[in-house]
């Protein structure tokens, strides 16, 4: 007798799923840490540091931008951002104001996180 064992299309189908499920929760962990870090960058008060320097994150004033930061699972991904009017010009400087990007920056800054949570 022989050792053996069958993979047949329901034990795929099973295991795509799995996987899938797994693969989604992933991209969503990474999607809320990313909130996260963008969170933490953008909370240093204008009250104590000032206006923050172009090129660099936004300083927060109101907290508006601070609070609409948010991870939303959609179409098989994760959209990690903002709704409020200012945050592209913020993100990628429009008439006359220069950019103070966070949302790339901390994508950028926390890839190896993503590459971590793949492997």
């Amino acid at each position: 007798m022989t050792a053996a064992f069958t993979i047949n299309n329901s034990a795929v189908s099973a295991f795509k799923q799995r996987a899938q499920l797994e693969l989604q929760r992933r991209i969503q962990d990474f999607g809320d840490i990313l909130r996260d870090y963008i969170k933490e960058i953008i909370s240093i008060s204008v009250a104590s540091h000032g206006l923050s320097l172009p090129g660099f994150a936004p300083h927060m004033e109101s907290g508006e931008l601070h609070n609409s930061i948010t991870s939303t699972p959609q179409n098989g991904g994760v959209i990690v951002g903002s709704d409020v009017p200012y945050a592209i010009t913020l993100e990628r400087g429009l008439n006359g104001i220069a950019e103070r990007p966070y949302l790339v920056t901390s994508l950028n800054e926390t890839m190896n996180i993503l590459e971590m949570m793949v492997n």
